[in-house]
């Protein structure tokens, strides 16, 4: 049995988190855990007059949802478990920042889902952006984040850079998820340099552990256009990577195509690291 924590905030019940815990129950009993978050105003600071810093400054006051409507999710969240046979525990904590809450609970966890969309979605786009990229940071266990509308996984694609990171988010993947072993698999390096795949065929016996439809890509693209052309090419992909904003395409596209997916919200997104 693995715990998953389902993170709401505020006022929002997100269908399309139950759904996936739907999906993982039914190969897998787990522990649910709804973890039900304040809604959190992001103030942004002035700028002190000692420097300009390189972005912006954020101070979160914890702020609870309307005490009937968040009431009526956690019991929504419980009948709903109890329909579907999954176990399940309710926490929540309005006493904090958001981000160490977060940090705190996904400490004692296996996997946190979060909705792409409705995360926080009442904020500024920058604000609620800023929220997810947050929570990617600093989660202690791996996060998957679901898009906006939810279908079923027709395959999976694994960012791979011969790194420790991209190695660890494979393995806690299949570890996570090992009722995904039929559907096609994609090994890619996103890289215009000229040399082969690092350690080809290390990476290769380990996916054949796990996989059956291998295809390992070494795809030379020059744009984040190209890439999520390539992206929508495949049906209803889960994109994995080994940690936000490192470790993703080694040479070009770093942190700013991560961001792009996050905020286009048009695929899962699973992400780990130690």
């Amino acid at each position: 049995m693995k715990k998953i924590l389902l993170a709401f905030d505020g006022n929002h019940f997100s269908e399309n988190i139950f759904e996936t815990l739907k999906e993982i129950n039914k190969h897998q009993p787990v522990l649910a855990v709804g973890f039900f978050l304040p809604a959190v105003d992001y103030t942004e600071l002035l700028y002190s007059f000692g420097g300009v810093p390189s972005g912006p400054i954020y101070i979160a006051e914890a702020m609870p949802g309307n005490p009937e409507i968040v009431e009526k999710n956690i019991i929504k969240f419980e009948q709903l478990c109890a329909e579907h046979g999954i176990q399940c525990a309710v926490h929540e904590d309005y006493t904090r920042p958001v981000m160490a809450t977060i940090q705190e609970e996904t400490r004692f966890a296996d996997l946190l889902l979060i909705d792409g969309k409705t995360f926080y979605e009442n904020s500024d786009k920058e604000v609620h952006h800023e929220y997810i990229t947050n929570t990617l940071h600093k989660s202690e266990c791996p996060v998957m984040v679901i898009p906006g509308r939810y279908s079923q996984p027709q395959s999976i694609i694994f960012t791979y850079d011969g790194s420790e990171q991209s190695v660890f988010a494979i393995k806690q993947f299949y570890y996570l998820f090992p009722f995904y072993s039929e559907i096609r698999v994609f090994l890619v390096n996103f890289s215009s340099a000229k040399t082969d795949l690092p350690q080809r065929d290390h990476i290769y016996e380990l996916l054949q552990c796990y996989y059956k439809n291998i295809t390992i890509t070494k795809l030379n693209i020059h744009s984040k256009e190209e890439i999520e052309h390539w992206l929508e090419s495949n049906n209803s992909p889960i994109f994995v990577t080994g940690s936000h904003g490192r470790s993703l395409f080694s040479e070009f596209i770093h942190h700013s195509f991560a961001s792009t997916l996050i905020k286009n919200n048009n695929h899962f997104i699973f992400t780990a690291h130690k």
